[in-house]
C-alpha cells in the first residue's frame, strides 16, 4: 500500500506542479489542494486491488479542475487551458518513461517501483523547469504539432491497452476523456499561440512606426517654422523683378517647390492609425531619397474593420517594396499609390509602377511561391500577399493598367 500511496501522491504533485507552471502561478498550500488526493488516496485503500475506480477518478480529476478554476486562475478559457495542458504533459511524459523502461532499462528494481519513479521524474522536471523554455518548446512543436499530437494520442491509447489487454468500459472512458483533454488542450493551445505571436507582431510594427511617425511630425513642424521665410520670399520677388510674366512664373515654380518639399503634410490629416501613418511616411521619404517619384491618393478609411493593420501593413510592405525593387535600374520612375473608400463597407488598396507590358499567363504565376521575375531564391513576398487577401476574403487583381500615356504594373486588393 506504501507504493501505491507514493504513486498517487507523486502523480497528484506532478499534475498540480505542470498547472500551476502552465498557469505562471505559485503553488499556495491550502485544503482545497489536498481534498482531491484524499479522495482518491482514501478509495485506493478501500480498494482490494488498489484501483481507483473511475468514478473516482473523474471526481478527482473533476475536483483538480475546479482547484484550477478557484484558485490558480479565474477565466474559464485560461482554466481549461491549464488543466488540459497538465494533462498532456503528465500522461505524455508517463507514456515516454514507461516506453524507453520497457526498451532500455529493465531491472527488477525498476519494475517494482517504475510507476513512483515515473511521477517523481516529471515532480522534479516540473520543478525545474523555466518559462523561457516554453517558447523553444511551442517552437519545436509547431513545426510538427498535427503529428505530435496523433502520436501521443497513439502511444497513449497502446499504453493503457497493453496494461488493460481486456478493455472494460471504465479503460474506454479512461482513453475517452484523455483524448478529449488532449484535443482540447492541442486547440487551445493552437489557438493562444496565434493570438500571442499575433499581438507580439502587432507591438513590434507599432513600435517600429510610431518611431516614424514622429519623426514625420518634427520634420513637418521644422518646415512650418520655414513658412513665414517662404512668403516673404515670394512678396519680395516683385522688387527684384520687374517683368510681370516672368514675376509670375518664377513665383509659381517657387510656389511649387514648397507645395512638393511639404506635399507628405496632408498624411497628417488622416483619420486613419498613425502606425499606418508612420509607415506610408517612412516608405514614401525613403523611395524619394532614390529618386523614385509617388503619387498618392490616401483617404480617410477604417481598415481594423477589415483586416489587422500589422498585417495590412506587411501587405502595403510588399508590394510597395517590390514596386521599388523593379524602378531601381529604370529611367522612367514613378509609383502610384491609393488607399479609397470604394462604398461605405467597402475599401481598396493599390500599388502601381510603371512597367513593360506583361502577358496573363506571366501575371497569373507573380503570386506562385518562389517564382520571380528577379532571379533565383525570391518569389516569397507575393505569394505571402494573396495569403493574406485569401485570409480576409479580399478581392485581388493584378493587371497592367494606362496611367499618364504610360504602362504599369497595377496590383490592387478590395476589402468588402
Amino acid at each position: 500500500m506504501i507504493i501505491r500511496t507514493l504513486e498517487l501522491l507523486f502523480e497528484y504533485i506532478a499534475l498540480t506542479l505542470c498547472i500551476h507552471k502552465v498557469a505562471k502561478q505559485k503553488i499556495k498550500l491550502n485544503l482545497c489542494i489536498l481534498l482531491p488526493f484524499l479522495i482518491e488516496w482514501i478509495n485506493a485503500i478501500w480498494s482490494d486491488t488498489g484501483k481507483i475506480s473511475i468514478a473516482c477518478k473523474f471526481t478527482v480529476l473533476g475536483g483538480i479542475f475546479l482547484y484550477t478554476k478557484i484558485k490558480v486562475v479565474k477565466e474559464w478559457k485560461l482554466a481549461v487551458t491549464a488543466f488540459g495542458i497538465g494533462v498532456l504533459v503528465v500522461i505524455s511524459l508517463q507514456a515516454l518513461q514507461y516506453y524507453l523502461f520497457e526498451i532500455l532499462i529493465k531491472t527488477s528494481f525498476i519494475v517494482q517501483y517504475e510507476v513512483i519513479i515515473v511521477n517523481f521524474n516529471i515532480c522534479i522536471l516540473a520543478s525545474l523547469w523555466k518559462e523561457k523554455y516554453n517558447s523553444m518548446l511551442m517552437a519545436e512543436l509547431n513545426k510538427v504539432k498535427g503529428v505530435a499530437i496523433f502520436l501521443l494520442v497513439f502511444v497513449r491509447i497502446i499504453h493503457i491497452l497493453n496494461q488493460n489487454p481486456y478493455a472494460d468500459l471504465g479503460i474506454v472512458l479512461q482513453i475517452l476523456f484523455e483524448t478529449i483533454a488532449i484535443s482540447v488542450a492541442c486547440i487551445l493551445w493552437i489557438s493562444a499561440e496565434k493570438e500571442k505571436n499575433h499581438k507580439v507582431r502587432e507591438l513590434n510594427m507599432y513600435e517600429l512606426y510610431n518611431r516614424a511617425f514622429e519623426e514625420s511630425i518634427m520634420t513637418i513642424r521644422t518646415r512650418q517654422h520655414e513658412f513665414e521665410n517662404h512668403i516673404n520670399a515670394i512678396r519680395c520677388m516683385k522688387y527684384t523683378i520687374s517683368d510681370h510674366e516672368e514675376l509670375i512664373l518664377e513665383q509659381e515654380r517657387y510656389c511649387e517647390k514648397v507645395l512638393q518639399e511639404n506635399k507628405l503634410n496632408k498624411l497628417l490629416k488622416l483619420n486613419i492609425e498613425p502606425v499606418l501613418i508612420g509607415f506610408l511616411y517612412s516608405k514614401i521619404t525613403s523611395a524619394e531619397e532614390k529618386g523614385i517619384s509617388i503619387k498618392y491618393e490616401i483617404q480617410s478609411v477604417d481598415i481594423k474593420e477589415k483586416i489587422a493593420i500589422y498585417e495590412f501593413i506587411e501587405l502595403i510592405g510588399i508590394l510597395f517594396d517590390n514596386a521599388v525593387e523593379a524602378l531601381e535600374e529604370k529611367e522612367c520612375r514613378q509609383i502610384i499609390l491609393k488607399l479609397q473608400m470604394d462604398t461605405k463597407k467597402s475599401f481598396s488598396l493599390e500599388v502601381a509602377n510603371i512597367s513593360p507590358v506583361y502577358s496573363n499567363s506571366e501575371i497569373e504565376k507573380f503570386c506562385s511561391y518562389g517564382y520571380s521575375t528577379k532571379g533565383e531564391k525570391r518569389g516569397v513576398g507575393l505569394s505571402r500577399t494573396k495569403a493574406i487577401a485569401q485570409k480576409y476574403n479580399a478581392i485581388y487583381h493584378i493587371q497592367n493598367c494606362i496611367y499618364d500615356s504610360n504602362n504599369y504594373l497595377s496590383f490592387k486588393l478590395k476589402f468588402n
